[in-house]
């Protein structure tokens, strides 16, 4: 299934802070590529993915476009990307 926008809700929360991150690439790749395993060249002419998940801190998430907090005080606010060194993978 190659969906056009997915919402997810803590999807990542059983797994490791590295299985975590392998799972994000992939996410990752299905947004860059427009979909997983289809042909590359038709790639140009499919629309645009989306994916929104929600996590409980955000140490895995180095790979996405943008993390926003919300709570009820201050609504969304976007974070900056956190920036871990290879040695904490």
């Amino acid at each position: 299934m190659n969906t056009e926008c997915m919402m997810m809700h803590m999807p990542f929360i059983y797994f490791s802070d590295q299985e975590a991150r392998q799972m994000v690439r992939v996410i990752r790749a299905h947004v860059d590529e427009r979909g997983l395993g289809l042909p590359k060249e038709d790639r140009q002419f499919r629309r645009p993915r989306t994916v929104f998940f929600s996590m409980p801190n955000a140490k895995v998430c180095q790979e996405v476009d943008q993390i926003f907090e919300m709570s009820r005080r201050d609504g969304l606010v976007e974070m900056p990307k956190p920036n871990f060194s290879p040695l904490e993978e």
